[in-house]
Parts: C-alpha cells; sequence; structure tokens
C-alpha cells in the first residue's frame, strides 16, 4: 500500500496510538505536512480528526488509507 499522503487524503490511526484529542473512531483528514527540505522528520503530517477543531501530528507509519470496500 502506498504511503505517499498528501491534503485532503482521508486516514486511519493504527491501533496502539495513544493521546487523549483521539477520538473513537480514529478517522481523520490529512491537513498539513512537514516541509521535507526542513530539519523535522519529513514523514510526518497534520491529521484533523472529524470531531476535533484542531490538528493533531503524527508520522506516516501509525497511518493507514481508508478505502471504500
Amino acid at each position: 500500500m502506498r504511503n505517499d499522503y498528501k491534503i485532503g487524503d482521508l486516514v486511519q490511526l493504527l491501533e496502539g496510538v495513544h493521546q487523549d484529542e483521539i477520538p473513537d473512531h480514529r478517522m481523520g483528514v490529512v491537513v498539513g505536512g512537514v516541509d521535507p527540505e526542513s530539519d523535522y522528520y519529513p514523514d510526518v503530517f497534520d491529521i484533523l480528526f472529524f470531531g476535533n477543531n484542531e490538528p493533531l501530528r503524527f508520522h506516516k507509519m501509525y497511518l493507514e488509507y481508508v478505502v471504500k470496500e
């Protein structure tokens, strides 16, 4: 599965990641990412979860695409 996330992608946070602000459904939209040219990790994305007002930041290894079955 690809993991080149872009703004607007629907994703789900994998089980095992815990943070108080994460809703039970764990689904959200990619709303940003870190500039790959920066000194920060380039594979980190800002995720806005449905029901939250502020995005949270996660490494791509904890994300998966939501696909229609």
